[in-house]
């Protein structure tokens, strides 16, 4: 196995797709964090696991995974937000996968010499796109799951600020 082949498969292993979007509204972030597991980032760094997440103009609300107990911070402290969605991740890892086998599928087709198993490569090929996204890229997609990374728009006031 070459260099780029094992750079290749750590790269995979690794990726998943984050969507990022700006806070806009408390109910846009209500609309798809309701009930879901999230992680809550604070300004100062601290990283909660919470379930139940609710917003409102000055507070950020939730049940800490470890304890149970209802949490709450103000909203000047939230940095982000994170929600990890493992259906969405497997619906990606399987169109990456099977782009990746199909791709290959044609890359045989063009480096040439197929006697006339353009038809049979091409097959082959869709096959292998398949079968990678299904074997590969479901189990792995949802393992690392599609992550909905929601930023704050809180700005920490320098002593310049008037």
């Amino acid at each position: 196995m070459n260099q780029q082949s094992i750079i290749l498969i750590f790269s995979v292993l690794l990726a998943s797709c984050t969507h990022t979007r700006q806070f806009s509204s408390y109910d846009e972030i209500q609309s798809f964090t309701g009930g879901k597991k999230a992680e809550i980032i604070l300004s100062d760094g601290a990283s909660f696991q919470g379930r139940g997440i609710e917003i409102t103009s000055d507070s950020t609300y939730w049940f800490d995974l470890k304890n149970g107990v209802k949490q709450a911070v103000s909203n000047m402290m939230v940095a982000e937000i994170i929600i990890t969605n493992r259906e969405r991740g497997a619906w990606e890892g399987f169109r990456f996968f099977m782009a990746a086998g199909t791709a290959l599928g044609i890359a045989g087709i063009l480096a040439g010499d197929n006697h006339g198993y353009e038809g049979t490569i091409l097959v082959v090929g869709l096959g292998l796109g398949v079968a990678s996204g299904v074997v590969l890229g479901i189990p792995m997609g949802a393992a690392r799951g599609s992550k909905e990374q929601v930023v704050f728009p809180n700005k920490k006031l320098d002593s310049t600020s008037k």
